[in-house]
């Protein structure tokens, strides 16, 4: 992992405060100030590892250079995503407040290992002619390991950041499949932003039960066959395989982060059997939920020795 003497300053920024690092917690975290904003035009970011970007206030970003397919500006709730080892410019005009997230290619390579997800240390975690997303899962995770991170009344434990740090990661792997579908999506009508993020939300709402096309394709008064086209194109997924995909991060989460039985669990995210929860399990990470659970508390036992 980094060392905080490893990590890039750039010149008028200021380290405020950091936590997890040299591999305390699977992704560290750093806050940084600058008063009167940053420009690497001239010196790009290079950074040792993969680093995903959050502003908390102040000036937008935007990513210049020639190396980019064209510029991008971050938008307020949005994120970026920095991959390992990449020459990258940004300019932020005036005074911003963000914070980096560093994560590890070996990290990144142990999560792709029990998740039958294919990864490999040195690979870029995303084409670097995009690096600005926006995503309110991510974002949402993202917020919630910042806040933890330095909750001084009640500091979070070392398995709570690595079980935080999981469905971070699971989320990036997503993005590399995502990336690689788009450059094979077929062409034809497409979803508007608005109506995948309500897909989405509709889905996570109803993430204990199988949500059928009919309830989806009634929003917008569309046919089961164009919604489930678009909706695949925008997200590299049909919207079953994607609240699939939804139902084993949050087992994931609880398998790692709590005692329950992996029948509570199964009931958790809407199996009513644990067979036919294991065999979903299996086929989406790649384990089943049982050696899933003892790969990452070995994970954690072998840290402590």
């Amino acid at each position: 992992m980094i060392a905080l003497d490893e990590l890039p300053r750039r010149e008028g920024v200021e380290l405020l405060r950091s936590a997890g690092l040299s591999g305390a917690w699977p992704i560290s975290i750093a806050l940084w100030d600058a008063p009167n904003g940053f420009n690497t035009s001239a010196k790009p970011d290079q950074q040792p590892c993969h680093v995903i970007a959050l502003r908390l206030s102040g000036s937008l970003v935007q990513r210049v250079g020639s190396e980019a397919a064209k510029p991008e500006r971050l938008r307020p709730e949005g994120f970026s995503i920095h991959p390992a080892r990449q020459e990258l410019r940004f300019v932020a005009s005036s005074a911003i407040r963000f914070a980096h997230l560093y994560v590890g290619d070996r990290f990144l390579s142990d999560i792709s290992g029990i998740t039958a997800r294919t990864v490999s240390e040195g690979d870029a975690i995303v084409p670097t002619d995009r690096v600005m997303y926006v995503d309110a899962e991510m974002s949402g995770q993202l917020d919630s390991y910042l806040r933890r991170a330095f909750e001084d009344s009640d500091p979070p434990t070392k398995l709570e950041m690595e079980s935080r740090a999981n469905l971070i990661a699971l989320r990036l792997l997503r993005y590399r499949e995502m990336q690689r579908n788009a450059l094979v999506r077929p062409s034809g009508s497409e979803l508007a932003p608005w109506q995948v993020r309500r897909i989405c939300t509709y889905l996570e709402d109803n993430i204990d039960r199988p949500v059928r096309l009919n309830e989806l394709s009634d929003m917008f008064g569309m046919s089961h066959e164009h919604l489930c086209r678009a909706f695949h194109n925008a997200t590299g997924k049909p919207p079953g395989q994607w609240q699939l995909q939804k139902r084993m991060e949050i087992a994931c989460k609880l398998i790692t982060s709590s005692d329950a039985t992996l029948t509570s669990i199964a009931q958790e995210v809407g199996y009513t059997g644990q067979s036919a929860f294991g065999n979903a399990f299996r086929d989406i990470i790649g384990v089943s939920p049982g050696q899933y659970r003892r790969t990452m508390r070995g994970r954690r036992i072998d840290e402590h020795l």
